[in-house]
């Protein structure tokens, strides 16, 4: 596997409360990796580490570059972050919204590679006919493809999501996670996605870590990764296992454990 993003020890703490706890795991380029754990496990914070919102201790090291020692501005260039949730703001058409995405890279006024970027996304994400569109009049659904189209507009070489699907109904979750798991297939952008559905991760991510308690539990292909006992380890869940066509394993939760996670 081709690596675009090498994390080492990797460690963080909100005060003196430990949060993450020595971190080493491999990116690989042009693959998508879900984070998966319980609530409180971690996985927004690392998130966050990677794109250098919060500083950790450790290394992460993109092709060779050591994210700490770059200008956050420079980072903002090579990596696009959608957060979990955004607040209410101004009317702001969907157009507008994604050349935000741009600000990186404009000067005082957005040139026409500015405006063929935009529009080239709005086509990419299926979100033109809603460009004068007021963001805040859309669907939960529609909103999140929008804010995705402006992480795009960065033009990144590896996106961030933080828990993209947790809001939406089941068909918008879906679609979500087909258009990212698209854009892993044809652009070769490297995706690290925190979420809470282990079955969308089974199904879509080329790879899932599984964060316990701030620390890897593991790490490989969901087929090998998710099994009983690790069900039952990181989220304090027995669990029984089917399989869908493709052979994916789709996860049945049966009663909670009495362990502590």
């Amino acid at each position: 596997m081709l690596v675009k993003i090498v994390i080492q020890d990797l460690g963080f703490s909100y005060r003196s409360t430990p949060v993450l706890n020595d971190l080493t795991f491999n990116v690989g380029k042009g693959k998508f990796l879900g984070l998966l754990g319980p609530n409180g496990s971690g996985k927004s914070t690392l998130i966050k580490c990677i794109n250098q919102i919060l500083r950790p201790g450790g290394r992460i090291v993109m092709d060779e570059e050591e994210l700490q020692k770059m200008q956050i501005s420079d980072v903002a260039r090579r990596i696009g972050y959608v957060p979990q949730s955004e607040a209410m703001g101004m009317p702001m058409t969907v157009y507008d919204t994604v050349l935000m995405g741009r600000r990186v890279h404009m000067g005082w006024r957005p040139s026409s590679h500015d405006l063929d970027v935009v529009s080239g996304v709005l086509d990419k994400m299926s979100i033109e006919p809603l460009a004068m569109d007021d963001i805040w009049e859309l669907s939960g659904g529609q909103r999140q493809k929008v804010f995705i189209a402006r992480a795009l507009a960065q033009e990144p070489e590896v996106l961030l999501l933080d828990e993209p699907t947790s809001s939406l109904d089941l068909r918008h979750q879906l679609d979500t996670m087909e258009t990212i798991s698209a854009l892993v297939k044809n652009s070769g952008i490297s995706v690290v996605m925190a979420i809470h559905d282990i079955n969308l991760a089974a199904r879509y991510a080329d790879t899932v870590a599984m964060i316990r308690k701030g620390t890897i539990y593991g790490i490989g292909k969901p087929k090998d990764l998710f099994t009983p006992e690790a069900i039952k380890d990181v989220y304090g869940v027995e669990a029984s296992f089917l399989y869908d066509n493709f052979g994916n394993p789709v996860i049945v939760p049966v009663k909670a454990t009495d362990e502590a996670l």
